[in-house]
This record gives C-alpha cells, structure tokens and sequence, in this order.
C-alpha cells in the first residue's frame, strides 16, 4: 500500500517519486529560483525517513538541509532560495520520496 503516495499527492494532477530511492535532482545553466516544494515518505513502512535536500549554484553548495518525512501527510519545504542551478533530492535509506507542488521561479 501507498499511503505516502496518496497522502502526499497534493496537487491531484501530477506528482513524481524517486523510484528507485536514489537520488533526483533538476538543473538548468540559467539560475532559477527555488521556491517551496510538497515532500512526503512513499510507505508507511518508510515513515520517519529523512531527506537531504543540497541546492547549489554552480559548483558552491549554497543550501544543505535533512528533514524528517512522513507517509501520513506531506511536510512543506520552502528554502526560498533566489539563485540555484542545481537541486538534488535524495533519502538517507533510499526509500523513496513522494515531490508535489514543486515552485520555482525564474
């Protein structure tokens, strides 16, 4: 069962997971800021995972935060960042991670 998935499918329309539980990431040469994103564990059984969000622009880390995912209800991550050009998303134990509401801004 999914719950995370279902739970953490905020938009109704589209939604990705890391399939795999390896590490996502998007990119672009131009900056482009990173607004906010909707992140949520895709098990139950992964409940309490921890994700790693790195953003960098170029080749600086700028941004490094973890935090704790649920399968029961998304969690609202808003770095509000101006200027990245590469975002990575990744698990501590490679469950995988339910990406809704994805704002970016250019």
């Amino acid at each position: 069962d999914s719950q995370g998935y279902v739970n953490g499918n905020v938009s109704g329309d589209h939604v990705l997971y890391t399939s795999s539980g390896l590490p996502a990431e998007f990119s672009c040469e131009r900056p482009f800021g990173f607004h906010s994103v909707m992140l949520s564990a895709a098990w139950l059984a992964s409940e309490g995972e921890v994700a790693l969000i790195e953003s960098w622009l170029g080749e600086q880390l700028i941004a490094s935060d973890q935090i704790t995912l649920s399968a029961l209800t998304p969690l609202h991550y808003a770095p509000m960042l101006k200027a990245v050009t590469r975002v990575r998303l990744s698990t501590k134990h490679y469950w995988q991670m339910v990406v809704d509401d994805l704002v970016l801004t250019r």
